[in-house]
C-alpha cells in the first residue's frame, strides 16, 4: 500500500449530447467521482491515486475521447494515508 494518496479535480468540457455517457464511464472507474454537472456539459471530476501518473493518463485520456473539448487540472494535493481521512482541526487552516 502507498504512503500517499494524490487527490486531484479536473474541469472537463463536453459537448452536451455526449455528456450522459461520459458521466456513466466515469462512474464505473475506480478512485473517479463527478461531483458536479451542468446540462451545458461541464463536469467536476475528483480522481484519488497512489500514483501521480494515473492523474496524467486519466487526463489525457478524456482530451483523446470525442466530444471532449477541454480537461483541465484545477486542483492537485499529495495527502499522507495516514492522515487523509483524518478531519481538518483549525491549527491545520
Amino acid at each position: 500500500m502507498a504512503d500517499y494518496v494524490h487527490i486531484a479535480s479536473l474541469l472537463v468540457q463536453v459537448k452536451p449530447e455526449s455528456l450522459s455517457q461520459l458521466q456513466l464511464d466515469l462512474t464505473v472507474q475506480h478512485g473517479v467521482e463527478v461531483r458536479a454537472q451542468s446540462p451545458q456539459g461541464k463536469l467536476v471530476v475528483v480522481l484519488e491515486s497512489d500514483r501521480q501518473q494515473r492523474i496524467l493518463d486519466f487526463q489525457t485520456s478524456l482530451h483523446e475521447r470525442p466530444g471532449v473539448l477541454s480537461c483541465n487540472l484545477v486542483y492537485h494535493e499529495v495527502v499522507a494515508v495516514s492522515t487523509a481521512d483524518r478531519p481538518l482541526e483549525d491549527s491545520d487552516i
